[in-house]
């Protein structure tokens, strides 16, 4: 596998060219392509439940010692069932919070380019969608260690919610079973992934995982992107806007146009489209599709 490798390198020196904002939110989109090699995997562990409100434990019990805020023994293990209680689900996209919760991580990582982004549609691959878990309050913001963790859940789990997810950009959830699988090392190995990525990712199948799914309460997201200057600079820029309304629709579009208003400001062009139902920056360099299209020539 090391020829994979050094080829997924030269691919990433492609992407070099538009600055290290960019090619870190490249390589999280990498990790994001092994989420979907992930099987459900099969309870063989322990079962240990987590409330919404208290759902930075998780990650300390994932993390152990290497939380980035907290000296923690490290109580999640692959086959260990996790049970969430009271939490907001929406769709996932491949940027903090989930993926850098080490110490390692959060002090290393280009925190200006990681806002959360709360509407994005990542479609299925081999039957499989990407969520992510929230905590269910309106006063929720970015820079939150408590919310965002990604789970990998099946066609049929996910459409138990999607008309929700559709209208209001999340649902809420009272019970939420997942089971820790094991990223394949196969798939981890060819991208040299960073320190603090977590090799146990939360997997789940079918509807029963999922009790009484409803409507969620209000809480703010954040649109964002990385432009590229005429003097070749990046810039992260963000607007925020409301997921959990009937008026979420309208307050998503409203922070794009935010967006693209800051974009020609700058006199500057985006580099991001991550929605791959609704393109929102049609010649942006960077998309799921293009990423997906990445994977199978340089990973494959």
């Amino acid at each position: 596998m090391a020829g994979t490798s050094i080829i997924a390198k030269e691919g990433f020196n492609l992407i070099k060219s538009y600055g290290p904002k960019l090619y870190n939110i490249m390589n999280d989109y990498l990790g994001l392509s092994t989420y979907f090699s992930i099987k459900c995997a099969r309870f063989t562990g322990n079962a240990k439940e987590y409330d919404g409100k208290d759902l930075a434990l998780y990650w300390r019990d994932l993390f152990g010692d290497y939380y980035a805020f907290y000296q923690a023994k490290k109580a999640l293990h692959q086959g260990d069932k996790v049970v969430f209680r009271d939490i907001m689900l929406t769709n996932w996209i491949p940027l903090s919070p989930g993926l850098y919760y080490s110490r390692y991580m959060w002090e290393n990582s280009p925190k200006e380019a990681r806002t959360l982004f709360r509407d994005v549609r990542f479609n299925e691959h081999d039957g499989k969608r990407i969520l992510s878990i929230h905590y269910p309050r309106e006063y929720e913001a970015h820079w939150d260690l408590s919310k965002g963790i990604p789970v990998v859940v099946n066609k049929k789990a996910y459409e138990s919610i999607q008309d929700i997810i559709n209208q209001y950009g999340a649902a809420h959830v009272e019970e939420f079973n997942a089971i820790l699988g094991q990223m394949s090392d196969q798939v981890g190995g060819n991208l040299d992934l960073v320190r603090g990525y977590p090799n146990l990712i939360l997997t789940c199948e079918g509807k029963l995982c999922l009790n009484k799914p409803g409507t969620p309460d209000p809480m703010l997201g954040t649109a964002w992107n990385i432009c590229q200057t005429e003097e070749k600079k990046e810039e992260a820029l963000w607007y925020r806007f409301w997921v959990g309304t009937e008026e979420h629709e309208y307050y998503l579009k409203d922070a794009n146009a935010k967006l693209v208003d800051m974009i020609n400001d700058l006199k500057s062009r985006a580099c991001c489209d991550f929605d791959e139902e609704i393109v929102r920056f049609p010649r942006a360099p960077i998309g799921p599709n293009k990423i997906m299209q990445f994977c199978k020539k340089y990973l494959t």
